[in-house]
């Protein structure tokens, strides 16, 4: 699409051309979402209703800037329990014979680390993306570039894990780590317990693993 001519239609239908930056920011959001301009071509729209829409882009423009400033500048953690210990359970889903890990980590580890640890306790070569999604919320922890170019899921629920703490979770919770989105392996994630008697933990600690046919 010739973006200037469409700038140039627009700046007609009003007694007052867009202010630069709002042009800026609607090329921005034509680029990254260019099917919904297209839906809007086929509209056949008059001056007041292209008017409307522009306004709703408008709207929608500014809240988006807000909601993603906010959530640069959150940490995503419980500061409560970032002194606290994690007893977590890993195990390799669909696998016969069952494999699992169960480990400790402390609170105030990024989720980032949590994730790498346990990849690395089934020995990954980290060959291939992976993230940690948290099933109740649909929050999914992984690399800030996977979720700038997030196509298959909302980016929206993306939370960067250097940004997150183990402590963002909370005992119960059940989560879904994958790693290498072709092969899809998943690891199912429970957190067992949280307790606050053990010295703070500076690395994560295997504490046992086991191979068995029924588990």
């Amino acid at each position: 699409m010739n973006i200037d001519g469409v700038v140039e239609e627009i700046n007609s239908y009003s007694n007052q051309g867009l202010d630069e930056d709002l042009i800026n920011d609607m090329i921005e959001a034509i680029e990254a979402n260019p099917k919904k301009i297209l839906e809007l071509e086929e509209l056949d729209l008059s001056p007041q209703d292209l008017s409307r829409v522009l306004e709703g882009l408008r709207i929608n423009l500014e809240n988006h800037d807000k909601k993603q400033k906010t959530r640069k500048k959150t940490i995503f953690e419980n500061q409560t329990r970032n002194r606290a210990t994690y007893e977590i359970r890993v195990k390799l889903k669909s696998l016969k014979p069952s494999t699992w890990r169960r480990f400790i980590i402390s609170g105030n580890t990024s989720v980032k680390t949590l994730e790498v640890a346990m990849l690395d306790m089934f020995n990954a070569d980290f060959g291939h993306m992976f993230d940690l999604l948290n099933k109740k919320t649909q929050e999914r922890f992984e690399n800030a570039k996977s979720i700038a170019e997030a196509e298959d899921w909302n980016s929206a629920t993306g939370i960067d894990y250097e940004k997150a703490k183990v402590s963002y979770f909370e005992k119960g919770d059940k989560l879904l780590l994958t790693y290498d989105y072709g092969d899809s392996w998943e690891f199912e994630v429970d957190i067992k317990n949280i307790t606050t008697d053990q010295t703070a933990l500076k690395y994560p600690k295997n504490t046992f693993w086991k191979r068995l046919w029924n588990n």
